[in-house]
């Protein structure tokens, strides 16, 4: 490695290691950005959403809440507006209503996660790959100069521990990404459970003519 070789210049020697690891950065940024405006969506205007569903069912007024519930692009939204678009107020079929599209948002927020968990997890190997590859390279080098000197050794295991730390540079945003996404993941799954059982009582409240639990929740 010449003194005057920058970062970027032993980037461009790693070889064929270092395609394939800017190819995984690409794809798990590309991941990243995508799933970061999914949850984004998901999670809009969640928080209040229920309570105020759940208030106009009490007084009656479902078809307000469903119109409410269409409106708004969340998860806990659309899990509400499955309970409340259904044909019938049975118990057992609307937990089975909600729970079905309870799931079919889980499988869209989850999508691609275990791709990105996958590139933050190899992306290591592969960088630590290319710098045993280069190892071995400087080594055959030494042998065909048939030097003593260490600069030829050293030269080359610098430009391979470029592959090292690329690695490591790719998985470590894609690992905490995968981390952070699974435990939203995890929190709108239950607060959509969450929901789903606070619409059935409240027409459960509503069937057995229970006003004073409207006037509370006013």
């Amino acid at each position: 490695m010449m003194q005057g070789d920058s970062f970027l210049q032993l980037l461009f020697k790693g070889g064929w290691t270092m395609l394939v690891l800017a190819a995984c950065s690409v794809l798990s940024w590309m991941i990243i950005l995508e799933r970061w405006w999914r949850f984004r969506r998901a999670e809009k205007g969640s928080d209040r959403l229920c309570g105020r569903v759940c208030k106009l069912v009490r007084a009656g007024k479902a078809q307000e809440a469903a119109g409410l519930t269409q409106a708004e692009e969340s998860s806990v939204a659309a899990v509400l507006h499955a309970g409340l678009a259904h044909e019938t107020r049975d118990k057992a079929l609307l937990e089975e209503a909600m729970e079905r599209r309870s799931a079919e948002e889980m499988l869209d927020l989850e999508n691609r996660l275990g791709l990105l968990g996958s590139l933050g997890s190899v992306a290591p190997y592969v960088g630590l790959f290319g710098t045993v590859v280069g190892v071995i390279s400087a080594f055959q080098a030494l042998v065909v100069a048939k030097e003593t000197g260490a600069n030829v050794v050293s030269a080359g295991i610098a430009e391979a521990l470029v592959c090292t730390a690329a690695g490591l540079v790719v998985a470590v945003p894609a690992v905490f990404a995968y981390n952070y996404f699974a435990r939203k993941a995890a929190r709108l799954d239950t607060r959509m459970a969450l929901a789903s059982s606070e619409l059935i009582e409240a027409f459960q409240d509503k069937a057995a003519g229970r006003p004073e639990v409207a006037r509370e929740e006013a």
